[in-house]
């Protein structure tokens, strides 16, 4: 058969979807993907995909620049003839539906983001494209019952077509503690320290600005064997991002120390003593799955798509959103806790994650849909 998947970025798809177009290409399958040209275009050629450069910017609003993105859409449908189309983030989702009548379009619900948690009118208007667009839709994925649950409630999509799946799943093998890692610390920076690790997009929606705050806490209060880790680019197309200039503050107030993005987190995850998520909202977090594949502890906020991974007290701690006082207490009561503990909780991660978040889970759950053909 011929597929196609269609997302925001080459990256997302080798990331998060790489498993899955691996076994797709092992069945035998015609693989193509749409996405705006980057550095991981090359990788997936190389597995034997064809990719489509399909320039758009995930953050416009220009209504010229939105039909003429539904447009290069139509125009890859009607050349690739897809049976199936696997779609992923909230453009590609929505306007892909649209042309569910000649394939069979499955979006991928992976988070509400910024949009749901920004302007009104801007959700008014795009729950009522969602309406219109997953009508089509021979099926709707999504990442936590939260999400899955408001969509029906909504009358967003038909109870029938929707289907939760867990996340985009981890791959255990690859994310495993390996003793072959090397440590990409600045022994300087650590020298002994417990880390404390935030690793993706420095925006507001993801909770930096509280992690900065926490770590600020953390200053005043003269705690000196602590040391707050960001791993990440600014993101300045995101109504949300930090900007370069509380980045550099809190650079030169030596609050943190900064490590640029990094195609492979493993690293990161592997020397850090715990990861921290304080997100106002997530499909299902990649960056928790991978570290507590990593059997490492977890702490993030007691929101969809963070609370799903934590098991409170046994592999992390939950705080509330937007809350930088109680991140700070939660990340104390970790730091707090005796070496075996802290063992107990990463061995608890591991077995969470092997449990209910194996990538197979969700390439399982695709593949079905392709059986029934």
């Amino acid at each position: 058969m011929k597929i196609l998947l269609i997302s925001n970025s080459f990256w997302n798809v080798k990331n998060f979807r790489g498993g899955l177009v691996e076994e797709l290409l092992k069945q035998g399958h015609d693989i193509y993907i749409a996405a705006p040209i980057d550095n991981s275009f090359n990788h997936l050629v190389k597995m034997g995909a064809t990719c489509i450069k399909l320039p758009f910017n995930r953050k416009s609003l220009s209504i010229l620049k939105e039909i003429s993105l539904f447009f290069r859409i139509k125009k890859i449908f009607i050349s690739v003839k897809p049976d199936y189309a696997f779609t992923f983030t909230i453009k590609p989702n929505l306007y892909s539906s649209i042309f569910s009548l000649r394939s069979k379009v499955i979006p991928n619900i992976s988070g509400l983001g910024s949009t749901f948690l920004g302007s009104k009118i801007l959700t008014f208007f795009i729950k009522i494209f969602y309406k219109l667009g997953l009508r089509f839709s021979e099926k709707v994925f999504f990442q936590n019952h939260e999400d899955h649950k408001y969509f029906i409630s909504e009358k967003l999509v038909k109870k029938e077509k929707a289907s939760v799946i867990p996340g985009s799943g981890v791959n255990l093998d690859k994310f495993s503690s390996n003793p072959a890692l090397e440590n990409p610390y600045n022994e300087n920076d650590i020298n002994g320290k417990i880390i404390i690790l935030y690793a993706g997009r420095l925006i507001k929606d993801k909770g930096v600005d509280d992690f900065l705050e926490a770590a600020q806490i953390f200053q005043n209060e003269k705690i000196n064997n602590v040391q707050f880790i960001c791993l990440g680019d600014l993101d300045l197309e995101n109504p949300s991002a930090l900007t370069k200039q509380e980045l550099d503050l809190c650079i030169e107030k030596n609050l943190i120390k900064h490590y640029p993005f990094s195609n492979d987190v493993r690293n990161y995850i592997q020397f850090s003593d715990c990861v921290v998520l304080p997100s106002l909202r997530e499909g299902l977090s990649k960056i928790l799955l991978e570290a507590m594949s990593m059997s490492k502890p977890i702490i993030a906020t007691d929101v969809p798509g963070c609370r799903e991974l934590i098991s409170d007290g046994q592999n992390g701690f939950l705080a509330p959103p937007m809350n930088p006082k109680v991140l700070a207490q939660k990340i104390k009561l970790f730091c707090s806790l005796a070496k075996d503990q802290k063992t107990s909780f990463g061995l608890s991660s591991r077995k969470i994650a092997e449990s209910k978040y194996d990538e197979k889970f969700v390439i399982k759950k695709y593949l079905e849909l392709l059986s029934q053909e």
